[in-house]
């Protein structure tokens, strides 16, 4: 069985990582300032603003989830 386990991507990231729904507003906003760090401030996919939230139209309909190490 240990041969499997080591196979097994779902129980191995399961180990190391945590996935948490961002369902209270503190939550959201550090998912939009994470987002623009990356999307705004690394990539250049977006222009920074000056609240350092990226946030779409989309939001308000999607569920937005923090990982953790």
């Amino acid at each position: 069985m240990f041969f499997f386990d080591k196979l097994n991507l779902g129980s191995g990231f399961q180990r190391y990582f945590e996935i948490a729904p961002a369902l209270d507003l503190e939550h959201k906003r550090k998912v939009f300032r994470i987002r623009h760090e990356v999307y705004c401030e690394e990539l250049k996919f977006e222009p920074e603003r000056p609240d350092r939230m990226e946030t779409d139209q989309y939001d308000r309909h999607s569920l937005h989830c923090l990982m953790s190490s």
